[in-house]
């Protein structure tokens, strides 16, 4: 029954946050009225904003309210960044660019503030109801395999009423509709967090202050489980690209494929869709038979090297059609090899660290994430001139998955077979 409970969140959301990263990258990527540079101005802006916000907001609320009341707080900063993003909306399409603007900035404020909590509270909290019922960590690699229909139909549902929205009516009522959506979505999270957490709600003990952090702490952690740090940062750095960016550009690049604009934008969408469906599938197929393989070095190597070729295919890739199909692969890669390697992390994070370690862990791997990505976008623009943002995605992440598999390799290995002998 738990680990149904922690199933049936897990899976709304995942599948909610990649619902709503496809429709809001589609809309804000296809609105003449935000300009031309929408995109990357979007990419950049969110992630200054989430690396000043997220852990911040992740910190300072768990520090406060402790873990189940922040995993609330984080879905309703989520829905007020939906309503403020259609309000930006409705205001640029009525001519007033900058003001819209300056709401849409402060959806991602909101955004960000948001995913800082629920990255550093979601899984943690479901974590220690699992503890309090059972007196067993949550496994968040055997639940992938419930509710598949969830993690399927759900975007599924809203990529279909999407495209009629776009298709038979005009874009400020799809606009209206399709965030609509999204914030009963929000409405849904925050009833069945309430209700999932309430255990722990009324625990007295789990709702004090964890503690203040200090720098020695995220080192320690950190310390003890090197490896495990760079897994999780390397598959969240990838799959971080794809979702924040690599999707977006799949509808500016459908031009290259000379489609009429309902059927480009029906392509690009279910381009995005069948990216997450296939990382759905794989997880419900793959996953758990890799649960036995959870610590094997090989196998991780085998990731990295899997996500190297993708990354390396993108970077030497023209521009053209041929870029759209290479971007594609790295998108479908990059969701894929990412969730496999974020969740065997989140895994051994949860089974060997404490409440307060654990998210001592989440908080620096998704700063670091942020970091790392903020450093690429900027080497992008300082050294590259066509499809800068990509093309630094692709080296930054070549070098990221390069120290890995060297790492694991002369220091993991060597020291797995001294043990061994």
């Amino acid at each position: 029954m738990v680990l149904l409970t922690i199933a049936r969140a897990d899976a709304m959301y995942s599948s909610v946050a990649m619902s709503v990263t496809i429709l809001e990258l589609a809309l804000i990527a296809t609105n003449e009225h935000l300009g031309n540079f929408s995109l990357e101005f979007t990419l950049i802006s969110q992630l200054v904003i989430s690396l000043i916000i997220e852990f911040a907001s992740g910190s300072m609320m768990s520090f406060n309210f402790g873990l189940a009341r922040t995993t609330v707080i984080g879905f309703w900063l989520k829905l007020l960044s939906a309503f403020l993003l259609l309000a930006g909306f409705a205001l640029s399409y009525i001519g007033y660019f900058y003001l819209a603007w300056f709401i849409i900035i402060m959806s991602f404020v909101c955004d960000a503030a948001g995913t800082g909590c629920l990255k550093t509270t979601f899984r943690p909290s479901y974590n220690m109801m699992s503890i309090f019922k059972i007196g067993e960590p949550a496994d968040y690699v055997n639940s992938f395999k419930y509710y598949l229909y969830i993690r399927l139909i759900l975007p599924f549902i809203l990529l279909g009423i999407t495209i009629v929205l776009i298709g038979f009516f005009n874009e400020k009522v799809a606009a209206i509709a399709i965030f609509s959506m999204i914030m009963i979505l929000r409405l849904i999270q925050i009833f069945q967090s309430k209700k999932d957490l309430d255990c722990i709600h009324k625990e007295k003990n789990n709702n004090n202050v964890l503690g203040f952090y200090k720098l020695k702490d995220f080192l320690s952690v950190v310390k003890l489980n090197v490896p495990n740090s760079l897994l999780f940062i390397t598959g969240n750095i990838f799959e971080s690209i794809v979702l924040m960016y690599s999707i977006g550009l799949l509808y500016k690049y459908q031009v290259y494929l000379n489609l009429p604009n309902y059927l480009a934008w029906l392509g690009s969408s279910s381009v995005a869709f069948v990216i997450y469906l296939f990382s759905a599938v794989m997880g419900n197929q793959i996953m758990v038979r890799l649960k036995r393989f959870e610590t094997s070095i090989k196998l991780k190597q085998s990731l990295v090297l899997v996500s190297l070729l993708a990354s390396t295919l993108l970077l030497i890739s023209p521009l053209g059609a041929s870029q759209f199909i290479t971007l594609s692969f790295f998108s479908l890669i990059g969701v894929s090899v990412g969730l496999i390697m974020t969740r065997i992390a989140i895994n051994t994070a949860l089974y060997e660290f404490d409440e307060r370690k654990s998210v001592v862990f989440f908080l620096f791997v998704e700063t670091m994430t942020t970091g790392f990505i903020i450093l690429f976008s900027i080497a992008g623009s300082l050294f590259f001139k066509e499809d800068s943002v990509i093309k630094a995605f692709c080296v930054g992440l070549i070098v990221f998955l390069l120290s890995y598999f060297i790492y694991t390799f002369f220091v993991k290995l060597p020291s797995s077979y001294e043990k061994d002998s």
